[in-house]
């Protein structure tokens, strides 16, 4: 038989023992871990006492949320060719454009082709480098969301015995 703590193999007689209001049979020297299920008992634990209080009657204020404003920001159309006639424009080849923004040639071959959309932080470096936008930003605003009616939670439909 092996110890249910730390899973040795128990020699002699296991010992049975209350870890965490749990019965157990452990090695002697995890027994120290416990106590005897003879000066254990579930009512000799301290249960923590229920106080109740007088409810008081809480007047509370609609809260109305505020129209929220979402920007949304979106890759330009055609930024392959964009890319390309930055690049172009500066004089510089793909393997230069490579270099300066530290990405691989094959990663600028695939992006300028519009195969790939480019991750936010490489369209951040194309940005710089080509001195371009890649993202358009769109400003989006939505209504507030009030209703008039509050939905019912648990504590207004269950009543407490005093």
């Amino acid at each position: 038989m092996s110890c249910e703590v730390c899973g040795r193999r128990i020699r002699g007689s296991p010992v049975k023992v209350v870890i965490e209001g749990a019965i157990m049979n452990v090695c002697e020297e995890c027994a120290r871990f416990g106590v005897t299920p003879a000066t254990w008992s579930r009512s000799s634990r301290k249960t923590p006492q229920i106080v109740s209080q007088e409810r008081k009657e809480i007047v509370r204020k609609k809260a109305t949320k505020p129209a929220s404003i979402e920007v949304e920001e979106e890759l330009v159309e055609g930024y392959g060719n964009l890319i390309r006639d930055a690049r172009e424009k500066m004089g510089l080849s793909q393997e230069e454009l490579a270099k300066l923004v530290k990405e691989k040639l094959s990663v600028i071959k695939r992006v300028e082709a519009g195969k790939m959309e480019p991750p936010r932080q490489l369209a951040v470096k194309l940005e710089k480098v080509l001195k371009i936008k890649l993202y358009s930003s769109e400003m989006a605003v939505s209504p507030s969301t009030a209703t008039g009616k509050r939905k019912l939670t648990l504590g207004d439909v269950v009543q407490l015995k005093d």
